[in-house]
This record gives C-alpha cells, sequence and structure tokens, in this order.
C-alpha cells in the first residue's frame, strides 16, 4: 500500500534560504559576543591605567607608609636562615654580635669583626669573654670603619659580608649595624632623621673608645645618604670621622627617585614631580649628600660601576662635582668600574684594586687629619 507525505518537501531555493538565515543567525551571534569582550577589554585596560596612573601617583603623594616602604625596603629580610647572633653562621671570623642603644629608645643590632691578625684568637672566647676583649682590642691602634649598608636585607648579606672581609684582610675592625626595624634591630619609626639618630649613636659608641683619625665610615647605596648626612651632624659637634667612603652614591633621593628604573614609566606624567618628587620633601626624606657633605672637611672616597642600573653613574658624578665645591685643600677622589667587570650595583667589593684604593685613601686621610683639626 503505496503512503503519501501530507507536507511536501521542501525546494532547493527554500532550503538555501534556510541556510543562510542559520549563518546569518550565527554570525551576528559571534560578532555581537566580540564586541562584548572588546568593550570588557577596553574597560580593563582602562581601568589599569587609571589605577597605574592616577591613583598610584595620588597614594605616592599622600602615603608617607608607602614612600618609607619602598624606599627603606625593611620588610625584605634576605638572608633567612642565619642567626643574627652568631656571626660564623654567615662566615665570619672573629665575630660579635651585640646591640648599641640610641638616645631615642632604639635598639641596633651590631657586628664587631676583628681585623684578620686577631680573629683566630677572639673565635677562642667564650661569649662572656667577648665583650672585654673586643672593647680592649678596639683601642689597639688599628682603624675601624663603620659599615652603613643599602635597603633591603640584613647585615649578614652575602655581598656585604664579602666586603667585611676585605676589611678585615686589611686589619680594620669592622662594625656592621641593621638601622632600627630591620632584622633583629628594633625602634620607632623609621625617617631619615631616625636613620641619622642610628648612625651617630654607633659612631659615638666607638668614638669613645678609638682615636678619631682611625674612625672611617662606609656607605653602600641608600647607606651613602645616612652616612653623609650623620657625618656632616657630628662634624657640626666637633666629632670628626677619619674619612668616608661612598659605594654607588647618589647625589640627592629626589634625583635618584626621577632615575630610578620602575619610575621612568611614569616620567611622561605632567604631574610626575609633583607627585612623586616634591613629596619626598613633604614627608620629610631629602638625603642631601650634595648639600650635607659642602659643610664637612672630611676625605671623600666615591666608588661607582658604569653598569649600576639602580644608581646610575650619573648621580655618582654629580655628587664628586658637588664636593668638589668644597676646594683643593680638601680629600675628593673618585673611582669608576669599567661595565666590563659587572660590578653593578653591589659587588665592586670583588675588585682586585680595591685592597689598595682603600688603604691609600686610609693613609691620607690619616695624614690629612691634624691639618683638619688644627
Amino acid at each position: 500500500m503505496t503512503s503519501y507525505s501530507l507536507v511536501d518537501p521542501p525546494r532547493g531555493d527554500d532550503a538555501s534560504r534556510e541556510q543562510k538565515k542559520s549563518e546569518s543567525s550565527t554570525g551576528s551571534s559571534c560578532r555581537g559576543c566580540l564586541k562584548r569582550w572588546s568593550l570588557i577589554t577596553l574597560y580593563v585596560i582602562l581601568t589599569l591605567l587609571f589605577l597605574l596612573f592616577v591613583v598610584v601617583p595620588i597614594l605616592w603623594k599622600t602615603s608617607y607608609t608607602m614612600q618609607r616602604m619602598f624606599l627603606f625596603l625593611n620588610f625584605v629580610r634576605y638572608p633567612y636562615n642565619v642567626d643574627l647572633a652568631k656571626p660564623s653562621q654567615a662566615g665570619i671570623k672573629g665575630g660579635m654580635n651585640f646591640y648599641i642603644d640610641t638616645e631615642d629608645g632604639a635598639r641596633l643590632g651590631t657586628w664587631h669583626i676583628l681585623p684578620q691578625h686577631l680573629a683566630e684568637e677572639g673565635d677562642k672566647l667564650s661569649k662572656l669573654e667577648k665583650k672585654d676583649r673586643f672593647d680592649e682590642w678596639v683601642r689597639n691602634g688599628d682603624p675601624v670603619v663603620l659599615y652603613m649598608h643599602g635597603n633591603s636585607g640584613t647585615r649578614a648579606a652575602s655581598h656585604r659580608v664579602d666586603l667585611y672581609k676585605v676589611f678585615q684582610k686589611l686589619n680594620f675592625h669592622v662594625v656592621a649595624v641593621d638601622y632600627r626595624t630591620y632584622a633583629d634591630s628594633i625602634g620607632e619609626e623609621l625617617s631619615e632623621n631616625t636613620t641619622v639618630t642610628d648612625g651617630k649613636a654607633v659612631f659615638k659608641y666607638f668614638h669613645q673608645r678609638v682615636q678619631n683619625d682611625r674612625l672611617f665610615v662606609w656607605g653602600h647605596s641608600l647607606g651613602t645618604g645616612v652616612s653623609s648626612h650623620f657625618v656632616s651632624e657630628l662634624e657640626e659637634e666637633g666629632i670628626l670621622a677619619a674619612g668616608l667612603m661612598l659605594e654607588a652614591p647618589f647625589n640627592n633621593i629626589r634625583d635618584e627617585v626621577r632615575e630610578f628604573p620602575l619610575t621612568q614609566m611614569f616620567r611622561f606624567l605632567p604631574y610626575f614631580d609633583y607627585c612623586f618628587l616634591d613629596s619626598l620633601a613633604d614627608h620629610g626624606l631629602y638625603f642631601a649628600s650634595d648639600k650635607n657633605l659642602l659643610k664637612t672637611t672630611v676625605p671623600i672616597l666615591i666608588l661607582h660601576a658604569e653598569d649600576d642600573k639602580i644608581i646610575p653613574l650619573k648621580l655618582g658624578k654629580l655628587l664628586h662635582e658637588a664636593v668638589r665645591k668644597r676646594g683643593d685643600k680638601y680629600i675628593s677622589d673618585m673611582k669608576t668600574f669599567p661595565a666590563k667587570h659587572h660590578y653593578g650595583h653591589k659587588f665592586i667589593c670583588r675588585a682586585p684594586e680595591l685592597p689598595e684604593l682603600i688603604e691609600n685613601f686610609k693613609t691620607a686621610s690619616m695624614n690629612n687629619f691634624k691639618n683638619r683639626i688644627s
């Protein structure tokens, strides 16, 4: 029996129209999705740009907490596996850990590292014997250098330990200190003034035990700003440092923030100076070594690597130009290290000529000392 369909089969042109209608609907849906995703992407990009170039500058301008966090980086406490009470864990021979109190109630974790010719004997002492003997030894006529470190890390950082060993082999007593809130040091919140207070406290502690012409200061990076400031203030009080060695220094913190790699993306902003630079002074952050050192007679040695990406060489040169204005009778030397050596920001300690540079500077500074007090 033959069956018949009550619905006529679609003709060829009707099927074609149905297919085109389906394709058109699919295309419209895809274009709609693409448009929505494009708008979402644009919104995300504009939001990020707004946060980066509007919100961040405003936060930097108004928040001292943000400025302090990025300037000092005291929350970065590497190395993590060293007990600071035991300098030997950092590879130090002849070291003793102790604490120095400041006038405003801070307590500063400090290492006193003996010269090489005393280190072996020092390691044989018990913890109770060390304090008296180390104080006795620091009066023995060997030079003393106070090391003021840069931001982040502790006095046990490997590049710092490498430099201590350079001085130790030259038979210096080395004093390494952590500013308040760094490592195991305690005290009120950080500022330029409190780091200067810390530096002065350590210097005065050893000044009571050491002749002035043997007491040197080494500053690295941010520590150059700290040491330049407190050496200047001490000289106004009649307390002289024998010499000041500055590794990777800047002339002032305003110029350093302008040149810092992370701020380059903001340099095009018409309000860059207002938000990022003027606000430093609003919060008492100057670290104006180019002005502070003009008031001193201290011999100065500046050391800077050409490939320093954190503090560019030109800022070290600007500082050198500034201190030379003191006149020819004051020692103001500068040594640059070619980029081919790859010393960068913190490895001048590896330079084979460094011991000779230090020795020559020490001799010149000590010979010059009598002229400064006459």
